[in-house]
This record gives structure tokens, C-alpha cells and sequence, in this order.
């Protein structure tokens, strides 16, 4: 099974590092609006969620693409644009359902944006402060955290006993 980014929300204090660590990492600038990572806030719940690329099985965007600028890299799971291929259509903006393919750069060398989860090494999970972002083989994680919360729960048995 392949690795892949996991969120878990309740974590995720709203710092924003991730962007900063995101776009400094592929811009070369500390710029949320060039980050692939993007902070949803919703101040009524006082919640703030990471939303990044899902890397999809049958991604939209690569089947979209007329000149077949999008992969899958079968190796660590990242859905990538080829930027020496893609021809600019924005097809892959149009189609993901999660609207996380964004443009970049200046306006003379933009280009399309979106997570590639560094290659293997997401920036943005080694400098989340607060742990929200997770990198790893999806029943791997969601054990280790069902393991927690079964230790938090017999800890309350416990006390309460």
C-alpha cells in the first residue's frame, strides 16, 4: 500500500506553517498564495482545516489533460503535472473536484501548481507543529491513532474507576 498525506482536523491549530513551508519550498518564498497547501477557516466553529491535492486513484485532472501533462507516480503516490508538457488549457483547474490545481509564479513563467508531496518527503508534515499532517501507508497511521484513542479511553476507565 502507498503512502499518502492524511489530515486530521482536531489537530490543526491554525498556524499556517504549512503554507509558508509550501511555498518557500517550491517558490522559493514565504507566500500562502503560492502554497499547495490551502487554510480553510471556519471562524463560526472555530475550526481551521488543511486542504491540499487528494492524489486520487483515477485522477480527474489527468484524464482531462489533452497532451498527457499529469501522472501518477506509482512509487510514492503523487498525482504531478509535467510543466515541460502541459500546454496551459487549465482542463485540470476546470475538473478537480477539489479545486487544488492553481496557477504560480509570475505572470512571464507561471505555471501550474499543486501538491507533489515533495517528492516523497511533504515539507509540510515535518514542520506541522501541531502533528494535523500525517504522511505515511494509510492503515499504518489510522492504527497508531486508533491505539491512542484506546489508550485515552482506558486512561478515562480508569479514573473512573
Amino acid at each position: 500500500m502507498q503512502k499518502t498525506l492524511l489530515i486530521n482536523p482536531k489537530k490543526c491549530t491554525g498556524c499556517r506553517t504549512c503554507e509558508l513551508v509550501c511555498s518557500l519550498e517550491h517558490e522559493g518564498e514565504f507566500n500562502p498564495s503560492l502554497s499547495r497547501v490551502t487554510m480553510i477557516n471556519f471562524p463560526e466553529e472555530i475550526v481551521t482545516i488543511p486542504v491540499t491535492c487528494f492524489h486520487c486513484q483515477e485522477p480527474s485532472c489527468r484524464q482531462a489533460c489533452p497532451v498527457g501533462a499529469i501522472e501518477k507516480d506509482d512509487e510514492i503516490g503523487a498525482v504531478v503535472i509535467d510543466d515541460n508538457q502541459c500546454i496551459g488549457c487549465n482542463m485540470c483547474l476546470m475538473v478537480c473536484p477539489i479545486g487544488v490545481i492553481s496557477m504560480a509564479g509570475s505572470s512571464s513563467k507561471s505555471h501550474h501548481a499543486k501538491c507533489n508531496l515533495c517528492d516523497g518527503e511533504p515539507e509540510c508534515v515535518d514542520f506541522c507543529p501541531g502533528g494535523a499532517l500525517e504522511y505515511g501507508r494509510p492503515d499504518e497511521v489510522l492504527w497508531e491513532r486508533k491505539k491512542k484513542m484506546a489508550k485515552h479511553l482506558r486512561n478515562l476507565l480508569e479514573e473512573a474507576i
